[in-house]
């Protein structure tokens, strides 16, 4: 240890330095004294050295730097002290006391420059820590300060707040790990053991539960702080901050069990589900049902799947994408996606955008497979457009499809294209004005229609209806209805029906029912012709094989004349061909015979009967007596229509002469007078020399 005789070299040392140094011997006197020391004191050296130090300076008698020079001696160990300068007031010196052997060195440096920026820090630090208690208490923040060595605490305001303490509980360590919920005592407690020992650099950073001391309740803290160290590794301080973060661990807990649902739910989907981010477009998600489909598996960031969109399909599908994504709206495509055997099938996809904070970042959305859906339908389509087609062509006939509405009337939804065939409207017209249909019933059956519209239930087979329509062209046609219900699967009816012309089948039947009137009245008629034929050629005496030859050829003229009116339904017969059939079995092969001429005139069915019997009576009497019983005669028939009658010539030329007869025959009476009555006209027979000629002369219808 150094002697009070060793220090010259120190006190030259000092005198460099610019700082003031003192010797003292054990009864305080001053040994020695360096230039700084002297200017210090403002005294010259006889004045300083041998005089005791507190003559020198009686101001630090019971100073602190009294204290360190006491310390110095007894702890044999270096003091260093800061004081205030009393000889050069506003000045702060640091004496640093060494023990000697026989006294004590002692050393001050100026450290007024230092004391200020420590003061001046020291200022800062605490406006800095006031404005962290205030941002802390704004904050909700609780704060604790540990000073280890000391023993002491301090636990802010906030703190006992948030623990639901009172502002004058004392801060305790047992207090605060009995708030601890048990089920994160322990974990807690073993955390701050640790950092105490230095792990994990003192610092640490926990989130637990508590039970406030106040009502019991359940919140959630989370803490952050640090444990300094001095030289040796021993822990003097500890720092953290709590706060109450029961909110966010709720909204947490929240997201976590909405994430989790949203998982459960899209794996349990059986469409493909995917999250795709709004920025770039690349899928951060997809579902099992993705993997199963495409047969891969993926990982977090699955990244573009345009590959798998058809290539068909690939440019509109990602062009509906982009301009919805630019625009934040919801999209829905349809695009036939890759299957992992390479088949494509027809996928309905959906998105809508999720917004934070009221921007898009990304979109969900869902990939329905509606590939048999889309077959169906494209099959459907074909079938409605093959019924359509049929429907549109049915020759006399339309579809339609109809529900009733209150009251009796109906609303078209369909009518085929054979509407504006048969009734001369628009489709168009009728399906925005179903009266303008029901405008061309007559009225009488218009009503019966509508009647029937209203008591008919909805649980009917079917309903039939003929009507007369006056169609738009002016033209009364007939047509047939018929449709039955059909309920949907929304409970609604609606009524499919074709409707048909029957025009022509009414038309029939009235011809038909006519007929039948008709045939009645010609077989009557035909009958009493046969008796009066019988009658008159069985009358007088004569031979029976003439006479039933005679009979036998009426009969077989009748029949010519029945089989031409057949022809005719009955309604009229030709002239030409009533005569040509009357004179046909009189006829010889390459002999010119009969000389036929007239324009085409029809009569009625009673006039072409008579005039045929008339015309088979003449040429039966021509074979016999007259121009057709040699072989140079001929007969010359002409017929005209003049003033509204016609006119009808019968003269034979070329036979043997001919004279009148004695006694008039069945022949002549059946020409004279049946033709004449027949035919509502005038019979004239002339037995001229050259032949018969008789003239026939009856009103036209």
């Amino acid at each position: 240890m150094l002697r009070l005789a060793d220090l010259g070299c120190l006190l030259a040392y000092h005198d460099q330095l610019g700082e003031v140094f003192f010797a003292l011997d054990r009864e305080w006197r001053i040994a020695a004294c360096n230039e700084a020391g002297l200017g210090l004191t403002g005294r010259p050296q006889a004045e300083v050295v041998g005089r005791s130090y507190w003559e020198v300076a009686p101001h630090a008698r019971g100073s602190a730097l009294e204290n360190a020079f006491s310390n110095a001696l007894a702890s044999r160990d270096r003091v260093e002290v800061e004081i205030e300068s009393q000889m050069r007031p506003g000045r702060h010196m640091r004496a640093i006391v060494l023990p000697l052997a026989d006294g004590l060195a002692v050393s001050f440096r100026d450290v007024t420059e230092q004391h200020s920026a420590e003061v001046e820090r020291q200022r800062l630090l605490a406006e800095s820590e006031e404005r962290l208690r205030l941002a802390a208490d704004a904050a909700a923040i609780g704060t604790w300060d540990v000073d280890l060595p000391g023993r002491e605490r301090r636990w802010s305001e906030q703190m006992k707040a948030l623990l639901g303490l009172s502002p004058e509980v004392q801060p305790d360590p047992r207090l605060f790990s009995s708030l601890i919920d048990e089920r994160d005592r322990d974990r807690v407690n073993d955390l701050f053991r640790r950092v105490y020992r230095g792990e994990d650099a003192g610092r640490y950073a926990a989130e637990f539960r508590i039970r406030r001391a106040s009502d019991g309740a359940e919140r959630w803290i989370s803490t952050r702080g640090r444990v300094l160290f001095d030289g040796q590794g021993r822990a003097v301080r500890a720092l953290g901050a709590l706060i109450d973060v029961t909110e966010r661990r709720g909204a947490e807990e929240a997201l976590r069990d909405s994430e989790e649902l949203f998982r459960n739910l899209a794996e349990a989907l059986p469409q493909i589900v995917w999250v795709m981010r709004a920025a770039d477009g690349v899928a951060t998600f997809y579902n099992r049902r993705f993997r199963d489909y495409h047969g891969e598996e993926v990982g977090p960031e699955v990244g573009q799947r345009s590959s798998l969109i058809h290539p068909e399909d690939r440019a509109g599908a990602l062009a509906i994408r982009d301009r919805a994504v630019a625009a934040g709206v919801p999209f829905q495509l349809d695009a036939r996606l890759r299957r992992h055997d390479g088949a494509y099938r027809w996928h309905r996809m959906s998105c809508v955008p999720l917004r934070r904070d009221g921007a898009v970042h990304a979109f969900i959305g869902a990939a329905t497979d509606i590939h048999d859906v889309r077959a169906a339908e494209e099959a459907l389509r074909e079938s409605e457009e093959r019924l359509r087609n049929i429907a549109d062509h049915v020759p006399n006939g339309l579809v339609y499809q109809a529900v009733r509405e209150p009251g009796g009337t109906v609303r078209f939804i369909y009518i085929s294209q054979g509407l504006e065939r048969l009734h001369g409207l628009p489709v168009e017209a009728v399906l925005a004005d179903p009266g303008l249909l029901d405008a061309q019933i007559l009225p009488e059956h218009l009503a019966a229609l509508q009647a029937l519209r209203r008591e008919t239930p909805d649980e009917a087979s079917s309903i039939t209806i003929e009507l007369p329509m006056r169609v738009a062209s002016g033209e009364l046609r007939w047509f047939l209805r018929s449709s039955a219900p059909r309920r949907l699967g929304d409970g609604s009816v609606v009524w499919d029906g074709v409707e048909l012309d029957i025009t022509d089948r009414k038309r029939a039947e009235e011809r038909q029912q006519l007929l039948i009137h008709e045939l009645n009245h010609r077989v009557k008629n035909t009958l009493a012709t046969v008796q009066s034929i019988a009658a008159q050629t069985f009358r007088a005496p004569q031979d029976v094989e003439e006479a039933t030859r005679g009979f036998e050829a009426r009969l077989i003229a009748l029949a010519r004349a029945h089989d031409v009116l057949t022809r005719e339904n009955w309604e009229s017969a030709n002239l030409a061909e009533i005569v040509a059939q009357a004179v046909e079995p009189f006829a010889v092969a390459g002999v010119e015979r009969f000389e036929l001429s007239g324009p085409e005139l029809r009569l009625r069915p009673k006039s072409a009967l008579a005039l045929a019997m008339a015309l088979q009576e003449l040429a039966t009497n021509a074979a016999k007596y007259g121009a057709l019983s040699n072989g140079r005669g001929r007969i010359e028939i002409r017929w005209e229509a003049e003033d509204g009658r016609m006119r009808l010539r019968w003269a034979e030329r070329g036979g043997p002469p001919v004279a009148r007869p004695i006694r008039r025959g069945f022949g002549t009476r059946l020409i004279e007078r049946t033709l004449a009555q027949d035919l509502d006209g005038e019979v004239a027979l002339s037995f001229e020399t050259e032949g018969l000629v008789c003239a026939v002369a009856a009103p036209l219808d």
